[in-house]
């Protein structure tokens, strides 16, 4: 059983004090014999909040009661999981046993960092219920070029202390798009925004 998994995140990278105090990823994880259904689900949402077809949904864009209206939706959705990392950047100052926690508050360090922790817990969960695979889409991340992302998935599997099960991306190569040409990653993103705007109040 395949799965496709689409990634986004929220809140920003940086640690000055204009920065948010949180940086959000998360995954949504699909069966492939319901991603079709899933699109449909999210039609009928867009359509409901008085969106034309194909128009990218953004959650920062809504009023709140659309906020509510998408959460409460898409938590009835055909998702088999959402998955989420939270970094707090008033702990990067600690030291924990996590890494460097001075290269980790640099921002693609930070993005990379918290996205080593997301595919773990991608992978167990595909790993335990049976999956054959994953393949992952990430949203396009301003000022992120994607070789970090193809050079970081090399480095991280010839290093020791990860704990990301790769048999379960074997042979399925991560992918970079934008909401617009990947409509799912519209539903990371909305999880992402939910999230973060919740631990944010």
């Amino acid at each position: 059983m395949l799965h496709r998994v689409y990634v986004d995140e929220a809140g920003d990278r940086g640690i000055s004090e204009a920065s948010s105090r949180y940086f959000v990823v998360s995954a949504i994880l699909v069966r492939d014999a319901t991603d079709a259904q899933l699109r449909s689900e999210l039609a009928d949402l867009r359509a409901s909040l008085g969106r034309h077809p194909g128009h990218v949904l953004h959650f920062v864009k809504f009023s709140h009661m659309q906020r509510l209206k998408a959460v409460q939706d898409v938590a009835g959705f055909s998702i088999e999981a959402i998955t989420n990392v939270i970094i707090d950047k008033a702990l990067l100052g600690q030291s924990l046993p996590a890494g460097n926690m001075a290269y980790i508050s640099r921002p693609d360090p930070m993005y990379l960092w918290a996205l080593r922790l997301l595919l773990e817990r991608i992978s167990w969960f595909v790993d335990d219920n049976g999956g054959t695979g994953a393949t992952v889409t990430f949203s396009h991340l301003k000022r992120f070029r994607a070789k970090k992302l193809h050079d970081y998935r090399r480095a991280l599997e010839i290093s020791d202390g990860v704990n990301v099960r790769w048999n379960v991306f074997e042979g399925y190569p991560f992918r970079i798009a934008t909401p617009g040409e990947v409509e799912l990653l519209q539903l990371a993103d909305t999880t992402a925004s939910a999230l973060f705007t919740g631990v944010s109040l």
